[in-house]
């Protein structure tokens, strides 16, 4: 390829960048105008269409001149007011857009027949017969076009095209130069150390010379001058060493920020496109919706920002169809017919925080409750007692729609499930707030950068662990005496929330120190709870490197990355996530002892190889039956509802089985009929202890598959053992 070549094909890239750039802003323009019709804005648009006639003049390219011009006719005409431009016009101009994208691709065939249809359909006949009868065209070589402008190139010398994953290479190198800089400077530091003993022992030098004779004394005085001449060398050295480890420290931080930088893109280039998206879907929706961006300018880590669309356009779709409504129908709640939906972005403590918020209805509850029900997620007489808070986490449930037919927009469950996994993908935090009748707030909470963690540093067994901030809600100091337990499973109060409790060491599945009586509990919040571990100690916050570990280790346990301390040691980043799946797995393998307990009470020891799974939706009853019958010796393990019993029936071995009727998600009659048609477990005892004490509803249970039938109104203890005892007497 010779000079004049490249320099085509590099002029072609300009084009190309150029259109993307005057073809966004036509779109928003265009946008912005249907909403609020202001000339100013048609008059941005025409200069935009203009200037992008003139680029693709420049490079020969005679299809994107002809659509360019047609564009810029209509948008003449419109503002002076001989052609109105309505919502059906717009729309025909956004099409002519996305033609004009896709023909400045370089090497991209043009299809004369549709050029020239668009090209009619703009209103301009005459260029629509001229493009149509027209051979297809290719971009000229430069030496056929016109010549391009001192500016046009001065431009293009501003810019060079780097690969992505050569600047990601950049970044990672500038990462390993941080640490290393800050090995150096505790190195440094530990030389101080060693100078400032050495100094603690001069005055005892000096002591010893007094105790010398005349002529030995001369001769260690001599040797003492010389030690001091050199350590005042050597001082002077580690002054110097001192202000150069600052230096390059300095230089390197500046590079690293700059490698980040580089990496980082606006907000805008994420959230300009999706206006065209809502803007469509609006009209097919037959709604009428402004999008409102604040904070376009905020700077974002590609990888971030790349992997924040999926969750945006979704959150974005899901506030189109469920949230705003029908022009009609806003104005009968006294709401202007055009809805408003509001994305906020900015940097506030150490975090990305997103909102994307809409004006409209907000959840209806009542309904909500009546499509969990429908689906079989938990039984009507359940429902009734869940709050708000509990009754929206049903919406992040895989498959959960609350649309009963299918549309190209909604209606097959893929929803929320996958916002939230998208957004904990990248170690963020999503919240759903509400107001009945006036709209939904979605917040996200980000890492401003995959690479860059800040976290707290602990001490695990001499080890150096890590958790990001991101995933941790508060510090507490918890005395243990305060501790409570519930099912044998350690609590503790939060404010008004009783929140588990488990130490890390039996998490992390690490040999289990002693414990003081005052302990540090590092409480974690996500989309599926709250929980609190304990911890030895907390070295501080630091900003760390994130590595991914070398794959010849495979996957270690509860751990996300490594990283290097300032002194040159690794340290492991934790992952909360999997640390509460641990948590519920050696829950659902708990027998009365747990996970967040390290002592189970004392009972009698006749019973002690007998194994009872409780399954109940009520909290009370779980710890009434689990306690009475550890009085009696026999190992208790629990469950919150039929859907967790099974999961536990389907992993361990049990001799009874004690259930209710009425739980969410799985009641006690499918629970039931499951372990009946289950081989291993087909002639396990089964008791149901229930509050409906109908003679229909022991019918039921009994033909369900259950062995005892005792109703709650009539529950005593020793009706209750008396029947465990009855129904294990062969077993």
């Amino acid at each position: 390829m010779n000079g004049e070549q490249s320099h085509d094909e590099t002029l072609m890239e300009l084009f190309q960048l150029e259109a993307q750039v005057q073809l966004q802003a036509i779109s928003d323009g265009l946008i912005a105008y249907e909403h609020r019709a202001d000339d100013s804005q048609l008059a941005e648009c025409m200069r935009c269409a203009h200037a992008l006639k003139g680029a693709a003049r420049i490079v020969g390219y005679t299809p994107c001149v002809e659509l360019a011009h047609a564009i810029e006719e209509v948008l003449v005409a419109a503002q002076g007011q001989a052609v109105p431009l309505g919502a059906g016009r717009i729309d025909l101009l956004l099409r002519a857009l996305d033609l004009m994208k896709r023909l400045a691709v370089p090497g991209a065939e043009v299809d004369g027949k549709e050029l020239a249809r668009v090209c009619a359909q703009l209103g301009n006949d005459a260029l629509a017969e001229r493009v149509s009868a027209a051979p297809a065209a290719e971009p000229a070589p430069l030496a056929e076009a016109a010549p391009a402008s001192a500016e046009s190139i001065a431009e293009l010398e501003r810019y060079i095209r780097i690969a992505v994953d050569r600047l990601d290479d950049m970044q990672e190198q500038a990462s390993q130069a941080l640490v290393e800089t800050q090995r150096l400077a505790s190195l440094v530091q530990r030389a101080r150390r060693v100078e400032l003993r050495r100094d603690q022992l001069v005055p005892q030098v000096e002591a010893l010379g007094e105790r010398l004779g005349r002529n030995d004394r001369k001769a260690l005085m001599r040797l003492f001058e010389q030690l001091m001449s050199q350590n005042q060398q050597r001082e002077a050295m580690l002054g110097e060493l001192d202000e150069l480890v600052w230096g390059t420290q300095q230089q390197v931080h500046s590079l690293y920020e700059a490698t980040l930088v580089a990496r980082m893109r606006p907000v805008a280039d994420l959230t300009r496109p999706m206006a065209r998206m809502v803007r469509d879907l609006a009209r097919q929706l037959g709604k009428r919706v402004e999008l409102r961006v604040e904070g376009e300018s905020t700077l974002v880590d590609r990888n971030v920002l790349e992997r924040l669309e999926a969750p945006m356009v979704q959150l974005l779709r899901n506030a189109l169809d469920h949230g705003i409504e029908a022009p009609s129908r806003r104005l009968e709640c006294g709401k202007p017919e055009v809805g408003r939906l509001q994305v906020r972005v900015r940097h506030h403590a150490g975090q990305l925080l997103v909102e994307v918020e809409d004006d409209g209805a907000g959840l209806d509850l009542e309904r909500l409750r009546e499509r969990v029900e429908a689906l079989g997620l938990a039984d009507g007489g359940a429902l009734a007692g869940f709050d708000e808070a509990a009754l929206i986490e049903y919406l992040f449930t895989p498959g959960f729609s609350l649309r009963d037919a299918v549309s190209d927009v909604s209606g097959r469950g893929v929803g929320l499930d996958v916002v939230r996994q998208g957004v904990e993908r990248i170690r963020g935090r999503l919240e759903l707030r509400q107001r009945c009748g006036q709209g939904c707030r979605f917040i996200l909470r980000l890492p401003l950068s995959l690479s860059l963690t800040k976290s707290l540093l602990l001490e695990i067994l001499g080890e150096s662990y890590a958790l990001p901030l991101m995933q941790i809600d508060c510090v507490r100091t918890l005395d243990l005496r305060a501790m409570i337990l519930l099912e044998g499973r350690a609590h503790f109060w939060l404010d008004d929330e009783l929140v588990p409790l488990a130490s890390i060491h039996r998490v992390l599945q690490l040999r289990e120190p002693a414990l003081s009586e005052e302990c540090i509990v590092i409480v974690m919040r996500n989309g599926k709870g709250v929980f609190g571990v304990l911890v030895e100690r907390i070295l501080g916050e630091r900003t760390l490197v994130a590595m991914p570990l070398d794959p010849r280790l495979g996957k270690v346990h509860c751990v996300v990355a490594g990283a290097q301390r300032d002194d040159g040691g690794l340290v492991l980043i934790l992952d909360a996530d999997e640390m509460q799946a641990e948590l519920v797995r050696q829950l659902a393998q708990s027998d009365g002892a747990s996970a967040f307990a390290p002592d189970v009470e004392a009972g009698d020891e006749r019973h002690a190889s007998k194994r009872v799974l409780v399954v109940d939706d009520s909290l009370t009853v779980r710890e009434l039956l689990r306690k009475l019958l550890i009085s009696r010796g026999y190992g208790v393990s629990v469950a919150e509802d039929g859907l967790v019993g099974w999961q536990v029936l389907e992993k361990g071995r049990f001799d009874l089985l004690i259930t209710d009727l009425d739980m969410p998600r799985m009641d006690g009659i499918e629970l039931m009929g499951r372990v009946r048609a289950c081989e291993r477990l087909a002639s396990l005892p089964i008791m149901v202890v229930s509050y409906k004490n109908e003679e229909a509803d022991r019918l039921r249970g009994l033909e369900a598959g259950a062995d005892y039938y005792l109703a709650k109104p009539a529950f005593h203890d020793d009706t209750l053992l008396e029947a465990v005892a009855m129904l294990l007497g062969g077993r």
